[in-house]
């Protein structure tokens, strides 16, 4: 924020469909904070009010109706502009964000720290993200408020009727009984008949998403899960940086988009890739399964009856959990609504939180994650698994000249080269253990931590009591005994003894340590070959328990 932000008076203009609202005299807090309201897309300023809690900062007012703006005339709202010395202009109808004078510059992509008290060190953060559609004019001239857009308004409507109703499932059905009686299946062999299964599969989903259609205006269906997806990205992060810095997370209203036709995001995209791969797939057992019963059946017939088995299987599949995680429902509901899906997390005006982990594995560390040990910690897909078939149409990536590039970068980076594996890709532990390497053979001694003595102070930034390095180590260690075909009651009875340890303290700490490590000794018997990491974890407790 300027040095000057207390004393310098902005004039902001507000322009929808309705009216026109003036501010003639603000404190520049408030003036920006009313430009980050357009990382929204609100249609208009009723909507925008919506929103201010998303914004605010303890810089600027708690209601939005304490700003004191004033219907006006629009010339006379630019003969206002004309002599202020610093204004801030947003058109909402138009999609455009003006500004000028000596206030804070305004990127497309802004983090602004404001401090609502000089004598305060405390820092609210406020993040302005303009969705791609939006023009951004800097530095600009009172007359460019009357000119018409540069370009058009480049965004795009979505008709989720389409892309999750009928048809849908009409096509994907269609695709699927017409592939199937193309096929004489009773020659292939059990392998031919799966491989061919999934030839097809990858060639129905492309082909849904790649076809144009009347309904969707001569678009493909794959034009209507690009445009958005990083600016989406950037709004729910900005939203978590806010969390980070002590604000509440804050959804968009429920009602915020009653058509349901606004942007997807990565997030949904994701969901979408995985309903609809789950449709095909689930469609061909179907069709195995009722083979004879619908033998007699024309195909139109088919048709009618294995649509409505879609219908049914996605009904299902979008109120189930989805990979360990909560239910795609539920996280495209927190997408579209803006906010980050954080374990345990439960925001305000959602009825079921964004995120779960299930631990039903062997691992310290998400005991310790589910304990609440490491704060929040919010969750997102990369959509990394979208590229696994090779497919433009499946891709993050919005044009192909971009998916090309991608792929040529990949290749010059890990093409045809293993050594980004590294030295210590493979464990090797069996062999190890069979050929009786001493221990110098052994190092270093994990695979995937950092050695202690490279790590500043010895320990990983913000974990004093070591409890998080000791975690690492014993997840590793925990793979590698099942590596060794340990029993599961060697693994669980090593994992309680240090979930006890951890949670101790004073004299049962040092009693329940022992224990963790006695534990630890006795592995090194069966398993000769762990006995250098054994040791290094027993150091590390006797370690962490001086430093208590």
């Amino acid at each position: 924020m300027n040095d000057s932000a207390q004393n310098l008076n902005v004039s902001v203009l507000i322009i929808d469909h309705k009216q026109c609202l003036l501010a003639d005299s603000i404190q520049e807090d408030w003036a920006i904070t009313i430009a980050a309201l357009a990382s929204e897309d609100p249609e208009d300023w009723a909507a925008a009010t919506r929103v201010w809690p998303r914004y605010r900062t303890p810089a600027v007012c708690q209601d939005s109706s304490e700003i004191p703006f004033e219907v006006v005339d629009l010339a006379d709202a630019i003969e206002t502009l004309r002599g202020a010395p610093a204004w801030v202009a947003i058109d909402l109808t138009s999609k455009r964000l003006f500004y000028t004078g000596d206030i804070i510059p305004l990127e497309p992509d802004s983090f602004i720290n404001t401090n609502p008290d000089e004598e305060s060190d405390d820092e609210w953060l406020l993040v302005i993200h303009l969705p791609p559609w939006w023009e951004l004019h800097a530095d600009a001239y009172v007359g460019a408020i009357l000119q018409p857009r540069e370009s058009k308004i480049p965004k795009r409507v979505i008709n989720r009727n389409v892309l999750y109703g009928t048809p849908l499932w009409l096509d994907l059905a269609t695709r699927l009984i017409d592939a199937d009686e193309q096929q004489d299946w009773m020659s292939y062999t059990a392998k031919s008949f799966t491989e061919k299964q999934h030839q097809l599969t990858i060639e129905i989903h492309r082909d849904w998403l790649m076809a144009p259609r009347e309904d969707l205006g001569g678009r493909m269906p794959r034009e209507l899960l690009h445009g958005s997806i990083s600016w989406l990205d950037k709004v729910i992060e900005g939203q978590g940086h806010r969390f980070d810095r002590g604000a509440p997370l804050t959804g968009l209203p429920k009602d915020w988009d009653p058509a349901n036709t606004g942007p997807v995001g990565r997030s949904e995209m994701c969901m979408y890739f995985a309903l609809c791969r789950t449709l095909v797939t689930t469609g061909w057992a179907v069709l195995n399964e009722k083979r004879e019963d619908w033998a007699s059946r024309n195909r139109d017939e088919k048709i009618a009856l294995l649509t409505t088995d879609l219908a049914n299987i996605q009904s299902g599949w979008m109120n189930s959990n989805y990979d360990d995680d909560v239910a795609p429902k539920i996280v495209i509901e927190y997408e579209q609504r803006r906010v980050p899906r954080g374990q345990g997390l439960t925001v305000d005006g959602f009825d079921k939180p964004g995120a779960i982990h299930e631990t039903n594995c062997d691992c310290p560390i998400c005991e310790m994650m589910n304990d609440g040990l490491f704060g929040t910690g919010f969750i997102s897909y990369d959509g990394y698994n979208l590229e696994m078939d090779n497919e433009f149409a499946f891709s993050m990536y919005e044009t192909r000249e971009e998916w090309e590039r991608g792929h040529m970068a990949y290749e010059d980076d890990f093409g045809m080269s293993d050594d980004w594996l590294g030295d210590d890709s493979d464990d090797g532990l069996e062999d190890e253990a069979d050929e009786g390497l001493d221990d110098d053979d052994l190092k270093p001694v994990w695979t995937g931590i950092q050695p202690r003595d490279e790590l500043p102070g010895g320990q990983l930034p913000g974990d004093s009591s070591g409890q998080l390095l000791m975690a690492f180590m014993l997840s590793e260690l925990t793979g590698n005994l099942q590596g060794n075909n340990a029993s599961q009651l060697e693994i669980d009875l090593l994992n309680q003894a240090f979930k006890a340890m951890r949670k101790s303290s004073g004299q049962d700490r040092s009693q329940l340590a022992a224990s963790f490590k006695n534990k630890l000794e006795e592995l090194t018997v069966k398993y000769p070959a762990l006995t250098p990491k054994i040791a290094d974890l027993q150091s590390m407790i006797d370690e962490s328990g001086r430093n208590l």
